[in-house]
């Protein structure tokens, strides 16, 4: 019931709510390997963490989620207004609300499980689904646009390696082919 003002290497546990404001990010790390950046004005609850579960909830705006690491077994799921998304792999996903109400969920490298209300789907690296209307009983799948994925890519590892990112991402080509290169 009390916000807090967000200092580095604060702790989190379950039942906290990070949220980063209009003009601010958030980065925050739920093991050895696996990060989410909070975009302007996201609300995030932390739902669930252990060693095999980790259970997010985005309220609204949206969030890069870094996973470098998943063990066999290890649950990493965050639930959205419209549905629960299961990130099944290492990767990089991009998930958010969008201003009409609608959830994005992107893959840009991994594999994603989403259970919705009206049933459940794969969506693999390249990918988007977004989940319309209030029961998101209306789904549609799309491939990534190469400048859109190379812009959040160019965003994300800019800002994760401000001293040596060169800005190779900026085309979603090249991650395609070596995507753990600052990894």
């Amino acid at each position: 019931t009390e916000w807090l003002v967000g200092t580095p290497n604060m702790p989190l546990t379950a039942g906290d709510r990070l949220y980063a404001g209009e003009d601010s990010v958030a980065s925050v790390a739920f093991t050895g390997r696996n990060y989410a950046r909070l975009d302007p004005d996201t609300s995030l609850d932390v739902l669930s963490l252990s060693d095999q579960r980790t259970q997010l909830a985005l309220r609204g705006g949206s969030a890069i989620f870094d996973l470098g690491a998943l063990e066999e077994n290890e649950l990493y799921e965050v639930a959205t207004p419209y549905g629960a998304v299961e990130l099944r792999e290492p990767g990089l996903y991009h998930l958010g609300t969008n201003e009409d109400g609608s959830v994005f969920v992107s893959v840009l490298s991994g594999l994603a499980q989403v259970v919705g209300l009206t049933g459940s789907g794969q969506i693999s690296k390249g990918e988007m689904l977004t989940l319309l209307g209030q029961t998101a009983a209306q789904v549609a799948l799309s491939r990534l646009d190469p400048d859109f994925a190379g812009g959040l890519l160019d965003d994300y590892y800019g800002y994760r390696y401000p001293d040596s990112y060169d800005g190779r991402y900026g085309d979603y080509n090249p991650y395609l082919v070596e995507p753990y290169y600052y990894d």
